[in-house]
């Protein structure tokens, strides 16, 4: 039983970041709104991906600031942690401040902006059919056994 949710864990993993690496997290919130998941879900999760870098950013500059000032190999101890965090969080939220002006001022009202209309062709088509064929194979034939048979030369 952990196998298997372990398993799935891991494809599902994987599948969101194949998704997310082929697709960009702009072509996935397009997706998204066209689905109809709410305009503001769809800002948040475009907004999170955006200042995800820019919290990142900001906590390697702490940590730089630190190891600079104190000379001590390794990690800062655990005892200087929630000071550090609590300065990184008074930092982004300066920072979110500053760019959240800066959004405003070039036009930003709380809509993404499509640069190109979404359009459903022959291509996707031809993808939804042949992986729609492919989950049903893969629901009816024990495909696993099927690809032992023709490893080792037992299929006729």
């Amino acid at each position: 039983s952990l196998a298997s949710v372990m398993v799935r864990f891991v494809l599902t993993a994987g599948a969101a970041l194949a998704l997310a690496a082929t697709t960009g997290i702009s072509g996935i919130c397009r997706g998204l709104a066209g689905l109809g998941v709410p305009r503001a879900v769809v800002t948040q999760l475009l907004l999170l991906y955006r200042y995800l870098f820019v919290l990142l950013e900001e906590g390697l500059r702490t940590l730089r600031a630190w190891r600079l000032r104190s000379f001590a190999p390794g990690p800062p101890p655990l005892r200087l942690f929630v000071p550090m965090a609590g300065r990184l969080l008074l930092r982004t939220l300066d920072r979110s401040g500053r760019l959240h002006m800066a959004m405003l001022a070039r036009g930003f009202d709380g809509r993404v902006h499509a640069v190109r209309p979404l359009r459903f062709g022959p291509r996707d088509v031809a993808f939804l059919a042949g992986w729609t064929f492919f989950f049903a194979a893969a629901r009816w034939v024990d495909l696993s056994a099927w690809l032992g048979r023709l490893a080792t030369g037992g299929l006729p």
